[in-house]
């Protein structure tokens, strides 16, 4: 290279990658390539043999290696970091990573011996040390394999290697359709709907075989090459919500165990994630179609809490008010799929389906693939000539590569652009910022002094430090003639946030100063995950003779806390997930007989605990999920003859248990995962009750 080129290559590479081959002879590389185990030691022996220059560097073999695609740059930067035995687990050559996510990375990678380029997902550490959780990994694993349909990505292999354990999946080249419409708006009408029908199809399947999904999204539909739309992440949709406290990285930024994406999530999974059945996919379905049609969300909201919030109770938004061309019986169906309720809903894809082919559109929707102008999507990875200099060595498969977790997510982006003739120039400004910003870190004092003496205030007075909200001790209220207004202050300064009713009108506070001035009615309190509540707060919430919901998941409270709460003529739900409740705290609620709703999962309450129940008429969802009780216990819920859905899982429920439930004719969702129930038993419960959907 001449001095030209040489500056050229340095400031086109990265420089973080460049350093090490500075002082990295030849024979280093080779026996970092060797510990690698990418090449057989054979291979190895051959690359010593080639090139006995000792002039030839390290990074002039890594160009060759390059040039001749024995190596890619993320390769080599796994090498060079003494990471390269992660290049290769069990059959596998790991080639990039392609995406990243709650359940771990995902690398695009090939079989060593077949060829075959596939999408390797590995579990994260946390979950890989969990022998329970790696358990119900691998009986996921099994589930996957059954999920064989031209609708999903395919799951092939799964394994353990070098301590990680990794699922293997079909690698689709195509767009996935959130993207597609960032790239291209709208569908055209029968294009979205052959899109959902396929989707549905490849819903239908898995929920045959006994999968939900619980994540359906625009983002999780693939379109490949040929127009076919793919299910993503189907065979770990269960893996994803392993722990209901787990959030999904990148998809919620405030504290909530909801699973999935709340743009697109039913009322009743937002409400408990375990809730979702066959008809929660429909629902989450017909939010991406509102999407496809729209470009835009069905309830833009700024919050996790009005988020979830709006898919429980706003109005269904029209699709044709933005869309005027779209028929009548197609806007009908929309609002059928999300329905808030679930029996309002269509039962099963298979519905669903059929009512999308009715409708009367161009025959492009009727059948797999529309027959309109194919939307272009340019095949595989975007690729450059390597020069003679090769000053593109490590410029290829950079950030702006497009690609998602399973394929590649972008189009006209793929176009390569002329290069400039001095690409270096890009780097100086952020190279500049960089060098600038450390010497402003490293001088500091020159800009800051220490504060010898406290600030005053505009008194004289020293100012006092702000104390945390929460440590507050306030006077509780006494049935105060305004205890709405102090109940609905304590939670926001816990950090909570409220649902109150202004003249019938609902509204959701987060902040204490976005409280109204004049009356008001405090109807939610929502407490979700927040370890600073504590017994003494709920005294604060006695008297709320307008509250309906107390969310108290996965707080510090106890029975003690459970006992403060009195006067609640109105109280219809109360999520105790995980707190250190029992017994005592069940006897305390069924005083409520407004109760609609109790969740008691991964408590402490037994069998025994379980006759508080009976006398609550108004009972319909039940969540005793994680939780000791067994047989004996259920002969107490003989007696709630209204209730619609009942979660027993990881219980020590058997076919005997069972028994005692063949009364419930109301009951429509019993879930029983990993109970000792066998299909006898549940076959036994599903003649005695044939409306009842019962998931194992």
């Amino acid at each position: 290279m001449d001095s030209g080129n040489i500056i050229e290559f340095i400031f086109t590479l990265n420089i973080f990658f460049i350093l090490p081959f500075m002082t990295l002879s030849r024979n280093q590389f080779l026996s970092l390539l060797d510990e690698s185990g990418i090449f057989s030691a054979k291979d190895v022996i051959a690359l010593q043999e080639t090139q006995d220059d000792s002039s030839e560097t390290a990074l002039d073999l890594a160009k060759t290696l390059v040039k001749n695609k024995k190596l890619n740059e993320f390769q080599i930067k796994m090498i060079l970091q003494h990471k390269g035995d992660r290049l290769v687990l069990g059959d596998y050559l790991i080639l990039r990573e392609i995406g990243a996510g709650g359940m771990g990375k995902v690398y695009l990678a090939e079989h060593r011996r077949m060829k075959r380029k596939v999408a390797l997902k590995t579990l994260p550490t946390k979950i890989a040390l969990d022998e329970e959780s790696i358990g119900r990994f691998q009986r996921e694993v099994q589930a996957a394999a059954k999920l064989s349909h031209p609708n999903i990505v395919t799951a092939y292999d799964a394994g353990e290697a070098k301590g990680v354990s990794y699922f293997v999946m079909e690698y689709v080249d195509g767009i996935n359709l959130s993207d597609l419409i960032k790239e291209h708006g709208v569908l055209q009408v029968d294009v979205a709907v052959n899109y959902i029908i396929q989707a549905a199809k490849g819903l239908g399947f898995a929920h045959s075989e006994g999968i939900i999904h619980r994540d359906i999204k625009p983002a999780n539909l693939l379109l490949d090459l040929k127009g076919t739309v793919k299910i993503l992440d189907m065979g770990l949709a269960r893996i994803d919500n392993l722990e209901p406290s787990e959030v999904p990285a990148t998809q919620l930024t405030e504290s909530g165990s909801v699973k999935g994406t709340l743009d697109y999530m039913s009322p009743e999974q937002a409400q408990n994630t375990h809730a979702a059945d066959a008809r929660s996919d429909i629902y989450s379905l017909g939010c991406s179609l509102y999407y496809l049609l729209t470009s835009r969300v069905m309830y833009p909201a700024d919050s996790f809490v009005k988020k979830i919030l709006a898919h429980l109770e706003q109005p269904i938004p029209s699709i044709q008010k933005q869309r005027p061309e779209v028929p009548d019986e197609l806007e009908a169906i929309f609002h059928k799929m999300v329905s808030k309720e679930p029996v309002e809903r269509y039962n099963s894809t298979a519905e669903l389906i059929e009512a999308l082919e009715s409708i009367p559109l161009d025959q492009s929707s009727q059948t797999d693939q529309p027959q309109q102008e194919p939307i272009q999507i340019q095949p595989g990875p975007r690729t450059a000539v390597l020069d003679e200099d090769l000053s593109t060595l490590f410029s290829l498969y950079k950030d702006d590569e497009c690609f998602s977790e399973y394929g590649r997510i972008c189009l006209d982006s793929t176009v390569m652009q002329p290069k400039a003739r001095y690409p270096f120039m890009r780097w100086l400004l952020p190279l500049g910022f960089l060098a600038l910003l450390w010497w402003a870190v490293s001088n500091q004092h020159l800009f800051f002094s220490p504060l010898k003496n406290p600030a005053k205030t505009a008194t004289g007075a020293p100012e006092k430090a702000v104390s945390n909200p929460a440590d507050k001790k306030s006077t509780i209220p006494v049935n105060p003639a305004d205890n709405d207004r102090a109940a609905a202050s304590r939670a926001l300064e816990l950090g909570g946030v409220v649902e109150i009713s202004v003249d019938a009108e609902p509204q959701v506070i987060e902040k204490l100063s976005e409280l109204p001035t004049g009356e008001f009615q405090t109807r939610k309190i929502l407490l979700h995950e927040n370890k600073q509540v504590l017994d003494e707060d709920l005294k604060w919430f006695c008297y709320l003779k307008n509250l309906e919901t107390l969310d108290l998941y996965d707080t510090n409270i106890t029975d003690v806390g459970i006992a403060h709460l009195k006067a609640l003529p109105a109280l219809s739900k109360i999520d105790l997930y995980n707190t250190k409740t029992g017994d005592a705290g069940l006897e305390q609620l069924s005083q409520f007989g407004t109760l609609r709703s109790i969740t008691m999962q991964h408590t402490a309450v037994t069998n025994e605990g379980l006759k508080y129940l009976s006398g609550l008429s108004s009972l319909d969802s039940l969540n005793l999920g994680n939780t000791g009780i067994n047989d004996s216990g259920l002969t107490h819920l003989k007696s709630l003859a209204g209730l619609q859905w009942l979660q027993l899982s990881f219980t020590n429920v058997t076919d005997s248990g069972l028994l005692y439930l063949q009364d419930l004719k109301s009951l429509r969702e019993l879930y029983l995962t990993e109970t000792q129930v066998t299909d006898d038993g549940k076959n036994l419960l599903m003649e005695a009750l044939p409306e009842c959907s019962i998931m194992q």
